[in-house]
């Protein structure tokens, strides 16, 4: 079973340094099945693919990551914070398994996406 990943971020560079490093370390275990440049379309688009995992841009030209999230009151994907230097202020509430800095750092990338996939293998063991 692979894992289905989304990625919200306004940059062009950044959804596609996150698709490299999906492919280039986890393309056996995850698939991305799509991405959004903003809150209303990641919105839609969630609903429609149910990933298990969002990495999720922290300010963009139209909202805050914070705004989507507000939208799943009963959130049934992980969250991996992207942010261009600012920390995540006021996502504690969200229950965000990590945060990864812009640009995207090879190794922090790998720690992030490692730490879902052990919080996924704990809820469903072998």
């Amino acid at each position: 079973m692979k894992y289905k990943v989304f990625i919200v971020d306004d940059e062009t560079a950044s959804i596609d340094m996150l698709k490299y490093f999906c492919s280039r370390y986890f393309s056996e275990v995850m698939e991305i099945v799509g991405y959004a440049r903003g809150i209303d379309e990641a919105f839609r688009k969630i609903k429609e693919v149910h990933p298990d995992l969002v990495f999720l841009d922290v300010r963009m030209p139209r909202g805050f990551g914070n705004e989507l999230l507000d939208r799943f009151p009963k959130r049934n994907f992980e969250v991996i914070i992207v942010t261009a230097g600012l920390k995540p202020l006021n996502f504690e509430k969200y229950n965000i398994l990590a945060s990864i800095s812009k640009p995207i750092d090879e190794e922090e990338f790998v720690a992030a996406f490692n730490l879902f996939i052990n919080k996924k293998v704990e809820s469903h063991p072998l």
